[in-house]
């Protein structure tokens, strides 16, 4: 458990290297940043990152889901 807490600061901070305005061009980074975001507990920017991920894919059920 707690490699996997490494690994999610390890990923949090790669996303940090990219602005937002990047991740938000990107469907795949969006993705994985809300998902990151979620996981890391900062609610605001995973539910930012969802917002503009499902408009890029609508149809994606999982992360509609995790938008709730």
């Amino acid at each position: 458990m707690e490699a996997a807490g490494v690994d999610l600061a390890d990923l949090s901070g790669k996303l940090n290297e990219f602005t937002d305005e990047v991740i938000a061009t990107e469907p795949l980074l969006l993705r994985i940043a809300a998902l990151v975001r979620y996981a890391s507990r900062d609610l605001t920017r995973a539910k930012q990152h969802l917002d503009r991920y499902v408009k890029f894919k609508p149809n994606d059920i999982g992360m509609r889901r995790q938008l709730g």
